[in-house]
């Protein structure tokens, strides 16, 4: 254990000072070099980089990012304030400080107050005149990109649309260099598909879609390229190039640069596998790259909220009628359903990882008991088979909202494992709507509301005859979920007719 991460200026009275710049430096690049886990260090590190070099852009920016997603918000907009009060206006910084928004909420009435605050900073962005520069990367100026703002639990739509219209103001470039229209290419019906994928396919799209891609390959119909942000050795990285699919790799510090390579590939189609999970592809979205531009509606199932994805692919069994009304974190709309659960069986226990211990305090101002307290057993990371390992034993999966679950839900019922879930109160495409449809057992586990959830979830766990049968059905159609040639054909006609 280090007792002080942070080493001195004079090492040695042999060894002169390390320049400011220098010095700052090398902390900056500790504090983002560290692994995650460790947020102390990554702090420490970072706060004396901005000590050494408090007017540098980057650090601040670092160290933003840092405090926003260990839910210190109001250190991270105080120092945003401070330097924008200082130094000559950064782009990047201005943009951060207005949409600020952290992974957790102590409740949906907090959830709202964010949302309505980043809503209130987009609108000022929009006000502002454009910066100067209009040659602005944002993959330099902002970094990393918040992920809290999908899990605040409201239509994410609208809030995306202004992101959008504010991030074209402020970064020109976002827009530049747009392909003009043309007709399909290959004289011999060949369709030139490109599929973007972030963290090369380690992501649940990745999941999702690796089979169908191989699939489109092996017709002889379309020359696929994969195009990496990241270089990774993934499963689907191994699986692509084991088939032989062309793979290109991008460029994820520099936009115009990928832009320059996606479009001289000379794709039909382009394919996002996601579009918000990480900077580049999130930007490289609002350039016209192909002559269509498609998003895949699974696994990080969020709008892009520009006009230039022309079709965002969905399928009828993962769409709830009335629902939608609100936006895998535990978001306390899900509390109530945990309470009941806990409540409603002296026995049961509910596993979580352990990053939701954070929620702990929450459920002690919520009026949670002790007892209902530790009944929530938390659970450390592990090796991907000992936690399928792990939920094998369990009576069912609890599906959570208001974001949903997908791949999670492929991996319980991989191993027979039943998933409650509640569509009505999900914001995005739902995913394990249409699995449960697909496996035939909508009425055993869709519930329509959290006291019909909370039900259905303490019957799996007590009523042994019943979970026997939702078992005995899963089994019996498990193969449903995995058959691909019909989906390839689906995938063939959509973009054949496109």
């Amino acid at each position: 254990m280090l007792s002080n991460p942070i080493p001195p200026n004079n090492l040695s009275p042999h060894i002169p000072p390390l320049p400011p710049l220098l010095l700052s430096s090398l902390y900056n690049d500790l504090g983002t070099s560290i692994p995650s886990p460790l947020p102390t260090y990554r702090s420490t590190f970072l706060k004396a980089a901005h000590l050494t070099s408090p007017s540098e852009p980057a650090i601040i920016k670092n160290l933003g990012f840092l405090l926003e997603q260990t839910g210190r918000i109001k250190e991270a907009e105080e120092m945003y304030n401070s330097h924008l009060s200082k130094y000559e206006l950064d782009a990047g910084i201005n943009f951060l400080e207005k949409t600020l928004c952290p992974p957790h909420q102590n409740s949906s009435i907090q959830a709202k107050d964010i949302y309505l605050k980043i809503v209130s900073g987009l609108l000022i962005l929009l006000s502002q005149p454009p910066p100067r520069n209009l040659q602005l990367d944002p993959t330099r100026e902002i970094g990393q990109m918040p992920l809290g703002f999908p899990y605040l639990g409201i239509p994410l739509r609208p809030l995306l649309t202004l992101f959008s219209r504010a991030y074209i103001k402020h970064f020109p470039i976002l827009t530049q260099g747009s392909i003009v229209p043309y007709d399909k290419l290959n004289s011999d019906g060949t369709i030139e598909l490109g599929i973007i994928a972030e963290y090369s396919g380690n992501t649940s799209p990745g999941k999702l879609l690796q089979s169908t891609i191989i699939g489109l390959h092996k017709t002889g119909k379309f020359d696929v390229t994969i195009f990496l942000p990241q270089i990774f050795k993934t499963d689907f990285v191994e699986a692509i190039v084991e088939e032989g699919i062309k793979i290109v790799h991008l460029d994820i510090h520099n936009l115009e640069s990928s832009k320059l390579i996606i479009k001289n590939q000379h794709k039909d189609i382009l394919l996002y596998m996601a579009i918000g999970m990480s900077p580049l592809t999130y930007y490289l979205s609002f350039t016209k790259l192909s002559r269509i531009q498609v998003q895949f509606g699974h696994g990080h199932p969020i709008t892009s909220g520009n006009p230039t994805i022309d079709y965002f692919v969905t399928s009828e069994f993962f769409r709830e009628e009335g629902g939608g009304r609100y936006s895998k974190k535990i978001h306390p709309m899900l509390d109530d359903a945990i309470l009941g659960i806990v409540r409603g069986d002296d026995e049961g226990r509910v596993l979580m990882l352990e990053g939701s211990r954070v929620h702990v305090s929450r459920w002690r101002e919520s009026g949670w008991s002790e007892d209902e307290i530790s009944r929530i057993l938390f659970v450390g990371r592990m090796p991907h088979t000992d936690f399928l390992n792990l939920i094998s034993h369990c009576s069912c999966a609890l599906g959570t909202f208001p974001w949903g679950e997908g791949v999670t839900t492929f991996e319980a019922f991989a191993v027979n494992i039943p998933t409650v879930i509640l569509p009505g109160k999900v914001t995005v495409e739902n995913l394990s709507l249409g699995q449960v449809r697909v496996l035939g057992v909508e009425s055993e586990l869709k519930a329509n509301d959290i006291p019909d959830y909370v039900s259905k979830v303490i019957r799996l766990g007590k009523d042994k005859e019943f979970r026997r049968s939702v078992k005995a059905k899963i089994q019996d159609n498990i193969h449903k979920l995995w058959e691909v040639d019909e989906i390839v054909e689906e995938w063939m006609t959509f973009f054949t007719s496109i």
